[in-house]
């Protein structure tokens, strides 16, 4: 571990996507970047969380032989709460992305990638995923408050 930075020399792996994603996050400061290496080891975090939601979301779709992608949800797809919630703010999200980007906005486009995919996507859906992935049919229609008592 280096003394002065806190980054263990071995943990190359995912710094150079955090400093990537850190170096647009800095964009909205201009030309004199003060690079703060705690927030770069931040976005390592985050780089392995995103590695860890993309490696449980595979591993489940892969356990599922009937699972295949159609190009398209069909807009007669029933869809419990939580899935509407989720693809709601997937489509807000990529909408905004996509007008920072059209902007040359890049600090906000980070900043809307990070909120969706830290707080709504991991924090949130796949929390609430979980039961129905891990538990039976049954268990995982049962309300809150069923689960409980």
């Amino acid at each position: 571990m280096d003394k002065n930075t806190g980054i263990r020399r071995d943990s190359g792996v995912g710094l150079a996507d955090a400093l990537r994603f850190g170096l647009l996050a800095y964009t909205a400061q201009g030309r004199n970047v003060n690079l703060d290496l705690q927030r770069i080891v931040g976005y390592r975090h985050f780089c392995n969380k995103l590695w860890n939601a993309t490696k449980f979301a595979l591993t489940h779709l892969e356990s599922d032989s009937n699972w295949k992608y159609s190009g398209a949800l069909s807009p007669m797809a029933e869809l419990r709460l939580e899935d509407k919630w989720i693809l709601s703010k997937l489509t807000k999200a990529a909408k905004d992305i996509n007008q920072h980007f059209k902007d040359y906005n890049f600090s906000d486009a980070v900043t809307v990638i990070y909120d969706f995919w830290l707080y709504k996507l991991c924090d949130v859906y796949l929390e609430v995923l979980k039961p129905r992935l891990h538990d039976s049919e049954d268990n995982a229609n049962m309300t809150a408050e069923e689960k409980v008592r």
